[in-house]
């Protein structure tokens, strides 16, 4: 189950009904794991929490509250399931998961660099 609540999510959406409340918590879900996977993390990164405090860190900070994650972590999950399903149409799509990537890349682990 996604850190972020489907209640914040649909709020971002504005979306009032309860009608989609199962469909938008597996794509929060979703959006949530693919986020991790792209970063390379076991955690997400907290609001006040810089990209080297993480990668010094060996154990995942855990957060306690969906507030406590880094907002354009937050933003790009949100950007991720909203494309999903909010899209028109494949193009659209990776539009905005293009955009959650630009969002996720400053917290992405083992680059190499």
């Amino acid at each position: 189950m996604s850190t972020i609540s489907v209640e914040d999510f649909k709020a971002y959406l504005e979306v009032t009904t309860n009608d989609n409340d199962r469909t938008l918590q597996q794509l929060l879900d979703g959006a949530e794991d693919e986020a991790l996977q792209f970063m390379d993390r076991p955690s997400l990164p907290r609001t006040g929490q810089t990209v080297v405090d993480e990668c010094d860190s060996n154990q995942p900070a855990p957060i306690s509250d969906s507030d406590d994650i880094a907002p354009s972590v937050r933003s790009a999950i949100f950007l991720l399931a909203q494309g999903m399903f909010e899209a028109k149409d494949v193009a659209e799509m990776l539009l905005i998961r293009k955009a959650a990537e630009q969002k996720l890349m400053p917290y992405r682990n083992n680059l190499g660099v």
